[in-house]
């Protein structure tokens, strides 16, 4: 009787372990996610043209290196 109480007690408690991974897992994977559109909803535009100069900038370089 003991023996089966303490497989319950586990299994409830391998179930729960599972259950709070996997939610950790979810928040930890949409949490940034969430951040990072607030953040680009509010420097949207400043934040394109600088990843836009900078991308426009790396090409340059390359071509630079490319022909010299």
């Amino acid at each position: 009787m003991s023996r089966r109480e303490s497989s319950g007690e586990l299994r409830a408690g391998y179930s729960l372990g599972v259950f709070v991974v996997q939610t950790s897992l979810y928040v930890f994977k949409t949490l940034p996610k969430f951040i990072i559109e607030q953040f680009y909803a509010k420097k949207y535009h400043f934040l394109m043209d600088l990843n836009f100069h900078y991308i426009s900038f790396l090409i340059i370089v390359r071509i630079c290196k490319a022909v010299f």
